[in-house]
């Protein structure tokens, strides 16, 4: 501590200034999260695939989002979703050729190709969407 005297036309101030620390404490009532604050019971997305919400004490509980591989072979996935998507539906592919379900292609007059989703092949985190080509 310190003390100070403060004398001016023999008025004198007597003035006592405590030099310790002073600690604060305070019970969160808010989830912070880049910068912005979510009060408690609050929704948020810190990413599209991510759901989260503001729990007591101000922690935040947060799920993944898992999403299902896209069933085409020209899906697209925008900076704001989390999962991919089929703009053109259901597809598979041969050669260089687009098919969509349900149509046929005929790369030759002898072959006739089409999507076959009933049993594709899966592999270590692969799905091969390759049209089923027989000879007709």
């Amino acid at each position: 501590m310190i003390g100070i005297l403060l004398c001016l036309l023999s008025l004198c101030l007597v003035a006592v200034i405590n030099t310790s620390p002073v600690i604060l404490t305070t019970t969160p009532n808010a989830c912070l999260n880049n910068g912005k604050y979510y009060m408690v019971g609050e929704s948020f997305r810190p990413t599209p695939c991510e759901q989260c919400f503001c729990a007591a004490a101000g922690r935040p509980a947060c799920i993944s989002i898992d999403c299902a591989v896209a069933m085409c072979v020209d899906a697209v996935k925008s900076p704001n979703q989390c999962c991919s998507t089929c703009p053109n539906g259901l597809n598979c592919k041969h050669g260089d050729v687009i098919i969509k379900m349900g149509e046929v292609y005929h790369p030759d007059k002898a072959t006739a190709c089409q999507c076959n989703f009933g049993n594709p092949y899966l592999g270590f985190g692969s799905l091969e969407l390759k049209a089923n080509c027989t000879s007709i």
